[in-house]
C-alpha cells in the first residue's frame, strides 16, 4: 500500500477586477506579488536537490526576477494612482471616507 503525501494547500491569487476600476493596479501588484512569493519558494526547494537541474534553477530564479519586476512595475501604477494604504504625499485611496 502506498502512503500518499498530501498535497500543499493552493495558493491564493486575488482575481483582478476590470481595467477601469480605480483598484485595479492595487490587485495586480498583490498578485504579481503572491507570484513571486511562489516562484522563490519554489526555486528556494530547488536548490540542494539532485533531481533539480542547474538550467532548471536558473530558470526559476529568472522567473522570479521577471516577476518581482512586474510587481515593481504594477507598484509604480498604483503608487501614481495613489492608491497605496501608506504614508506618501501622493495618498488619496482614503479621501471622502475609509475604502
Amino acid at each position: 500500500m502506498t502512503v500518499k503525501k498530501p498535497r500543499a494547500p493552493r495558493p491564493f491569487y486575488p482575481d483582478l477586477p476590470n481595467s477601469d476600476n480605480p483598484f485595479f493596479w492595487l490587485a495586480a501588484f498583490l498578485r504579481d506579488l503572491a507570484e513571486w512569493d511562489e516562484l522563490k519558494t519554489l526555486r528556494d526547494k530547488s536548490y540542494g536537490r539532485r533531481r533539480c537541474s542547474h538550467v532548471l534553477q536558473c530558470a526559476l530564479g529568472s522567473a522570479a526576477t521577471a516577476k518581482m519586476q512586474e510587481a515593481s512595475q504594477s507598484l509604480r501604477y498604483a503608487t501614481a494612482d495613489g492608491l497605496l494604504l501608506c504614508a506618501f504625499p501622493g495618498t488619496t485611496v482614503l479621501d471622502g471616507g475609509a475604502a
